[in-house]
């Protein structure tokens, strides 16, 4: 293989595996949530998971709480407990806030699916579908919000995914149902999902960073990821990058180098 070829073969390499990084930062809900910030999965009734799920997070719920001993859970688990009840409380209070809000723009009748939303309330009179890739660009700014309001039903399809781009650790994402929200199998959303009544991730579904909150029904589990906060990228990174970086340089030197002797041969 040429210098060329490695150069560009491990530049390659690099930017593959960053553009695989689809977010930025974690949306950290702590001055909207309250106690409920640091809950990944909440349920107003129960909570129920069906194989191997992981969630980054604490989980609470006031009726019951099964299936968790084949899933990887992080935090502490809350059953009808005065921490599951303040986080309960402190949820439905940033639910109405957030159902409060003066809309942005009103997406009725548009499937999220293929959209770009800035900073903003959106709002559905009924429900919402997403098929397909949302996309969230915060501008490069902070503190910034994004709401989408549903008067009912959120109802993602298999395979669709929500994507962030120009974020950072102080900007928001909710989803609000008005009645419950459905995660179709595969799915990879980032944000806090807050339903009215039950959520139910199915097979496969992602909360990429956000929280899974069903206020006064259950939160149903299969296979599924929730991160209450985002992933941080591996601490080799760093190291791993700056070799890649100092191959590519080297590889340019070498190249140079024949060029000027070849040039005075």
């Amino acid at each position: 293989m040429s210098y060329k070829s490695l150069a560009l073969s491990s530049l390659a390499v690099v930017l593959s595996f960053f553009g695989s990084v689809q977010y930025s930062g974690s949306a950290s809900a702590a001055t909207v949530l309250g106690t409920a910030e640091g809950f990944a999965v909440l349920a107003g009734s129960a909570v129920t998971n069906t194989g191997a799920s992981t969630i980054n997070g604490d989980v609470g719920a006031t009726s019951g709480i099964s299936g968790l001993g084949s899933a990887t859970v992080t935090g502490t688990t809350h059953l009808s407990d005065a921490a599951s009840q303040a986080a309960l409380t402190d949820a439905s209070t940033a639910y109405t806030y957030l159902r409060s809000l003066p809309s942005t723009s009103n997406l009725t009748g548009q499937d999220l699916g293929g959209l770009t939303l800035t900073s903003g309330v959106y709002t559905y009179d009924s429900s919402a579908q997403l098929t397909g890739t949302l996309t969230l660009d915060f501008g490069g700014l902070s503190n910034q919000l994004i709401v989408v309001n549903m008067g009912s039903t959120l109802t993602t399809a298999s395979g669709s995914s929500v994507i962030e781009k120009n974020g950072n650790s102080t900007d928001k994402v909710f989803f609000l149902a008005g009645s419950s929200a459905t995660l179709g199998s595969g799915t990879e959303l980032i944000g806090s999902v807050l339903a009215n009544m039950s959520v139910t991730m199915n097979s496969g579904a992602s909360i990429l960073y956000g929280r899974a909150i069903g206020l006064t029904g259950a939160v149903t589990m299969i296979d599924n990821t929730v991160n209450v906060s985002a992933v941080p990228l591996p601490a080799a990174l760093p190291l791993f990058g700056a070799a890649i970086v100092g191959l590519v340089g080297l590889s340019m030197r070498r190249k140079s180098a024949k060029n000027n002797a070849n040039a005075y041969s």
